[in-house]
């Protein structure tokens, strides 16, 4: 593990610690109110932020593998945003904390993000059709860091 490995792992850690808390320290009250940012309600945000480690962590995996992923849009991104709001909108702070604790592992995004080589965090991949490519690096960062702390921030900020 190099030193850029072991910094991007404690990033990703602290930042699925702070959405930990955030989701932890909402009273039912604020769960069901909206954001900061006026979109969603701080649960659903919480649950979503939860809920999306996983899948993102398996995405930088087969990115890492040389897999190129499909054509995608940021309004494909959108649709499934709304998608799963449709489908868990009412979830509860349980769900949410269960999500982030069990079904999708953080300690599984920060284990692959040290299993990386610095040749890994440089190559170059395409992750949106309208978006230049970037390194493995910068989509760690802005998908297991920028993500979770984002709705994270969202939440604590309409308090």
């Amino acid at each position: 593990m190099s030193d850029r490995t072991d910094d991007l792992a404690k990033k990703v850690e602290q930042a699925n610690n702070y959405l930990l808390r955030a989701i932890e320290n909402s009273t039912d009250e604020q769960w069901r109110a909206k954001c900061a940012d006026g979109e969603w309600a701080q649960g659903f945000a919480g649950y979503h932020a939860a809920a999306s480690i996983g899948g993102i962590t398996g995405m930088l995996q087969g990115l890492a593998q040389c897999v190129k992923l499909p054509p995608m849009t940021m309004a494909d991104v959108d649709q499934q945003n709304v998608g799963q709001l449709k489908e868990h909108e009412g979830c509860t702070k349980k769900e949410a904390l269960d999500m982030l604790r069990t079904n999708s592992p953080a300690s599984a995004s920060v284990q692959f993000v040290r299993s990386l080589s610095d040749a890994d965090l440089d190559r170059k991949v395409s992750l949106l059709t309208e978006m230049p490519e970037m390194t493995i690096e910068q989509v760690a960062e802005m998908l297991l860091v920028g993500h979770p702390t984002g709705h994270a921030q969202s939440i604590t900020n309409a308090r």
